[in-house]
């Protein structure tokens, strides 16, 4: 459908014809050139927490417990932030869940679709036994 408007342009009047709207063709999505991936770690899990990191009052008391934890993996592979999300009923075991992991866990970077590194999460638990 054509559209005629005439419009004053410096004392002329000028005549637009408007031949409607002509699509242009879609571009395909670009597919993802890469699969995207979690934060995974980057050294040995069993070096995050070990015995000798068992904080002494718990130690004296005999608590044992398991304290889950989630944490954020900045775009450098190093630990951002660590949650206790579900706790060992003791205190001073959740905080140094969080301490000694923040300290000694190292990741590879989540990545988008892209391939760019992003940021991710990981979550675990550590069980709290005292050493025989």
């Amino acid at each position: 459908m054509n559209a005629v408007v005439e419009r004053p342009v410096d004392d002329t009047m000028v005549r637009v014809v408007d031949e409607g709207f002509v699509p242009r063709p879609i571009d395909p999505p670009v597919a993802a050139r890469f699969t995207p991936k979690a934060a995974t770690p980057a050294n040995r899990r069993e070096r995050w927490v070990t015995t000798d990191d068992y904080p002494r009052q718990p130690l004296v008391d005999e608590i044992e417990g398991r304290t889950g934890y989630s944490l954020v993996i900045g775009t450098n592979g190093q630990v951002s932030a660590c949650d206790v999300t579900s706790s060992s009923g003791n205190r001073a075991l959740d905080q140094a869940t969080c301490k000694w992991i923040a300290k000694r866990a190292k990741f590879e970077a989540a990545t988008d679709e892209t391939g760019a590194k992003v940021v991710g999460r990981y979550s675990g638990v550590v069980s709290w036994q005292i050493p025989d």
